[in-house]
């Protein structure tokens, strides 16, 4: 299952990365400066993900696994949102059915204790549900520092198998003179960074630049 767009075979899930109107970015941050401090907070959040990906259980059946990274434009009401940009590195979550939203929580829970986050329940808008009435969607989120961990699970039901996201955000920054670009490169969903472990690079983190063939 390829992440994207973040194409499902189920109801489509509220997208983690939602795209705003961005303005003043960051005035004095010239366009080199801000494209290497793009890079420098795309391969940090690429080693949050690995790390916290390999402390996840094997009931959520993660993806086989390939993430799927990209810039986005930060809402307003995000801590430092307003005119800032994040990466989201999100990958799909298959886990068992048999399990119930407890114990599949527990399960994440009990994997990032230990890695020092922090673990809160995360509300999700009922208007940003595919179907409120047939599909509710559970969410958490976890902290550490500059980055965020958010989950967003439905449980299986009526024929329909348990799935979710998980998504690794870095925090909201502004990248000066780069940052027009750096959107455009990223829009629409038309450009991702994949990663896609293969032998010899099983934790691929990103060198080039905006999106590379890992």
């Amino acid at each position: 299952m390829k992440l994207r767009g973040r194409a499902t075979t189920w109801a489509a899930l509220p997208a983690v990365a939602l795209t705003f109107a961005v303005s003043g970015c960051g005035g004095g941050i010239s366009s080199s400066e801000g494209t290497k401090q793009a890079k420098e907070v795309r391969s940090s959040t690429a080693m949050v993900y690995w790390k916290v990906r390999s402390m996840m259980p094997t009931s959520l059946h993660l993806d086989t696994p390939e993430g799927s990274g990209n810039f986005v434009a930060c809402s307003e009401d995000e801590k430092n949102g307003k005119g800032a940009v994040k990466y989201d590195l999100a990958d799909y979550l298959d886990p068992e059915n048999k399990l119930t939203m407890a114990q599949l929580v527990s399960g994440v829970e009990n994997g990032l204790k230990p890695l020092g986050w922090t673990f809160a329940t995360r509300s999700i808008p009922t208007k940003s549900m595919p179907d409120a009435k047939k599909e509710k969607l559970y969410g958490w989120a976890a902290h550490k520092g500059d980055f965020t961990i958010e989950l967003t699970f439905h449980e299986a039901s009526k024929g329909k198998s348990a799935a979710g996201y998980f998504d690794v955000l870095s925090a909201c920054k502004k990248y000066g003179k780069a940052q027009k670009k750096l959107l455009s490169q990223y829009a629409n969903g038309n450009s991702f960074d994949t990663y896609d472990p293969r032998p010899g690079t099983p934790q691929p983190v990103p060198t080039g630049f905006p999106s590379p063939a890992l």
